[in-house]
């Protein structure tokens, strides 16, 4: 297999990505869990669900001080990280609803636009 400039999986920060792979685990049935272990990948995939869950954990560790979430035991980090992977991965995969605001209204700005910052 050969590397190029843009698959760089020597960067990676492997400590965080361990730890976020014990997230996407800790609820999953077969570890003694509530979800199923795939779960995520089946129906509805929408987008809302995953950034709601993601900007909880978020605001838990950011507004509130939570280092250790009380069910798991992991960093808020640790599920937030998984669940942005998770919209990541129906963005690349094609296969999530998107039902972002945005998605439903025109966009008079792009994405990259610099006024969008100010």
């Amino acid at each position: 297999m050969t590397r190029g400039p843009n698959r760089r999986l020597d960067l990676a920060p492997w400590d965080a990505i361990v730890e976020t792979t014990k997230a996407l685990g800790a609820n999953a049935d077969d570890n003694g869990g509530k979800y199923p272990a795939r779960g995520w990948e089946e129906s509805p995939r929408l987008y809302s669900r995953h950034y709601e869950s993601m900007m909880g954990h978020l605001i838990d560790w950011f507004q509130h001080g939570i280092r250790e979430d009380p069910e798991t035991g992991l960093s808020p980090l640790a599920h937030a990280a998984a669940r942005c992977l998770m919209l990541l991965a129906h963005e690349l995969r094609g296969d999530g609803r998107d039902d972002r605001p945005c998605s439903t209204m025109k966009r008079t700005t792009t994405p990259t636009d610099p006024s969008r910052l100010r």
